[in-house]
Parts: structure tokens; C-alpha cells; sequence
């Protein structure tokens, strides 16, 4: 037989007999208990730096996103039909309340005036007869009010024709830029036609919306600071708030009246705006040590008086040079600023002795 063969099968008997021997041999009343290894050590809680942060007060601030917005405009429009005989004011340029804006032809309408007039005196010289007569008894009564009604007529036909003279005429109804002109010279327009666009740009206003977590911490007068896409910062005060929410946003509209006297600020330009919104208590920390939890929501990890690992949200109120404040926490909390990656809520941690950080 092969020799290779043979040392193989001494061995494998010599394995046999030794396992043989360990499972049925005698251990010399050794229990199985006393073989077994010994217990291990029970891990240590991860070791974490924190520190205690106290809350202090903190002005909060509103920052909105929004735009510049003229105070008022209006469409001119003529009153009445004619053609247009004169345009004082190009396209763009500065009025004054009352300045004219157009001017339409009268036509017949002087001549109808004339007519009113003429007619309006013969009715009053025929009331003074009719009152001369009444009083010596010689008119009666009822012939004397007929000629004060030919008269009143009279008077009203008069003042019809001033009315629809004056209509002619389309003036400023307060001081601003006509910023469109729509009506040009010889063009006929009718009753309702439009002339151009009056916008008022003294004063000016910053329009933005508000959540409604924030809209009742603002008031009417309140101070406010708009920054310019421009570059320029503008300083006013809340002259509205919206007493009712935009149903699909939720949000209340609000507008910061800014002087313009220089007519610098134009319409429609993007704006940041910041109001103050009342003093509440505050943290400030790194934003370095925020968390996230399973959720995603923001917040920190601190621990509690056990020892132990607690999920804190928080709200941002706003930032500064120094970190952001947080809202929604206790006044004094002992929050983790090294290590709150590594550990999860309920979690026993130790914290590391203080050093010059």
C-alpha cells in the first residue's frame, strides 16, 4: 500500500480517538459550566462633548420676500364722445392734480350752451313779470309756478350743457407721471375710451405676504427696511395689513409706505423686506451642531437628566455673525456639539470633561 496512504489513515484515527477522548473521558468532576469563557464587559457609553446654552432675549426679525408697488394709479378715461383736439402732457411726463390731460373738441356743444343761455334769461324775465302781476293780484297763483318751473327747467338745461362742456376736458386727479398715453390727436373716442394711465409715485410701497404665524405680531405704523435688488435700502412704515388670508397661500398681504419725493424707486422692482416682529426668548449656536431626525426635521441632540440622548426640534428665527437663534427650546439646555452624529435618541452617553473649546 501506498505510504502516503498509510500516514493518512494514522492520522485520521489519531483525530478520532482524541476527539473521542474530550467527549466521554473523564474530567475529574470538572462541570461543564467551568470551561465555559468568561462574561464580557458591558460597552461603555460614547463619549460626547456639550455644554449648557441659556436662552436670552432676542428682537425677533421678519425677513419677506417682495416688490415695489405704486401707492395708487388710475385709468383716465373721456366721459364723453369727441375728437381729441389736444394732448398737453407726452407720455411720461410729471402733473399736478387738475392738470389737463386732453382736451376734446366741443363742436356744437358751445352753440347749445349759447342756446341754454338765452333761453334761461327769457325764463327769468318772464318770472319777474309773473311775480310783478302775482303781488298786484293780477297773475294767479298757478300761473306764477308754471313760469318758476319754465325757469328751474331753464336753470337745469344750463347746468346740464357746463356739465357736459367740462367733460371735454380730462384732468389729473392728483400729482403723478402719466405713464401711458393711449389717445392721440384727430382720434375720435367714445364715452369710456381710454386716455392713458396716471400713476402716483410719492410715496411708494414695498408689498410683500406674511405667513400666519408671523402676521400677528406686526401693526399698523410699525417701522420697517426694505433692501433693493437695485442696491439702494429704503426705510417706512406698515400702512396695511390684510384682515383676510389669500386662500391658496395662506398669507396676509402687507405694504410698507416709503417716501419717493425724487421719484427714484420705480414699480415692480424685488425687494427685501424686514420687520421687526416682537422680542422673544432665544438661543444662539453654531449652525455646525444642527441635526436632523428620521423625519427630517431640524433640531438639536442633547441630554437629558438621565444621561441619555433627547431629539430636540427647533424653529429659526433668524441669524448673525455670531450663528443663528433658535426658537422652541428650554431656557437652559445642555445640547451635544461633538459627537451628535454618531449617537441616536435614547441613546446613554458620557460627556467628555470641559476643555478651551
Amino acid at each position: 500500500m501506498n505510504r502516503s496512504y498509510l500516514i493518512a489513515g494514522a492520522i485520521a484515527v489519531g483525530a478520532i480517538a482524541w476527539v473521542a477522548s474530550g467527549q466521554f473521558g473523564d474530567h475529574g468532576g470538572k462541570t461543564e459550566a467551568s470551561v465555559q469563557p468568561a462574561a464580557t464587559p458591558a460597552a461603555q457609553p460614547m463619549l460626547v462633548r456639550a455644554r449648557v446654552i441659556e436662552a436670552r432675549p432676542y428682537a425677533r426679525e421678519l425677513v419677506l420676500r417682495g416688490r415695489t408697488a405704486a401707492a395708487r394709479w388710475v385709468d383716465l378715461k373721456a366721459e364723453t364722445q369727441g375728437r381729441v383736439a389736444e394732448l398737453p402732457v407726452a407720455k411720461g411726463g410729471l402733473v399736478k392734480a387738475g392738470d389737463v390731460i386732453a382736451r376734446l373738441a366741443t363742436d356744437e356743444r358751445q352753440a347749445r350752451r349759447a342756446e341754454t343761455e338765452a333761453l334761461l334769461r327769457q325764463r327769468k324775465i318772464e318770472h319777474d313779470a309773473s311775480t310783478a302781476l302775482a303781488e298786484k293780484g293780477f297773475r294767479a297763483n298757478t300761473k306764477l309756478a308754471e313760469s318758476a318751473a319754465g325757469l328751474d327747467a331753464a336753470r337745469a338745461a344750463a347746468k346740464a350743457m357746463d356739465v357736459e362742456l367740462q367733460r371735454t376736458v380730462v384732468r389729473a386727479p392728483f400729482d403723478g407721471v402719466l405713464e401711458e398715453r393711449k389717445a392721440e390727436i384727430g382720434a375720435y373716442l367714445k364715452a369710456g375710451d381710454l386716455v392713458g394711465r396716471l400713476v402716483e409715485r410719492d410715496p411708494m410701497l414695498v408689498v410683500a405676504q406674511v405667513g400666519e404665524r408671523d402676521v400677528g405680531g406686526l401693526s399698523l405704523g410699525q417701522a420697517g427696511r426694505a433692501a433693493l435688488v437695485t442696491g439702494e435700502t429704503v426705510d417706512g412704515r406698515i400702512r396695511y395689513i390684510a384682515g383676510m388670508a389669500d386662500p391658496a397661500t395662506r398669507t396676509f398681504t402687507v405694504e410698507l409706505e416709503v417716501p419717493n419725493a425724487d421719484g427714484r424707486l420705480k414699480d415692480g422692482i424685488t425687494a427685501e423686506l424686514r420687520l421687526g416682529a416682537g422680542e422673544a426668548r432665544a438661543h444662539l449656536i453654531s449652525p455646525a451642531i444642527l441635526a436632523l431626525d428620521d423625519n427630517g426635521t431640524v433640531g438639536l441632540r442633547a441630554v437629558g437628566g438621565d444621561g441619555r440622548v433627547a431629539f430636540l426640534p427647533v424653529q429659526v428665527l433668524g441669524d448673525g455673525p455670531d450663528g443663528i437663534w433658535l426658537g422652541g427650546l428650554p431656557d437652559r439646555v445642555t445640547v451635544i456639539t461633538v459627537g451628535q452624529d454618531f449617537v441616536r435618541t435614547g441613546d446613554p452617553v458620557r460627556i467628555a470633561p470641559a476643555s478651551g473649546s
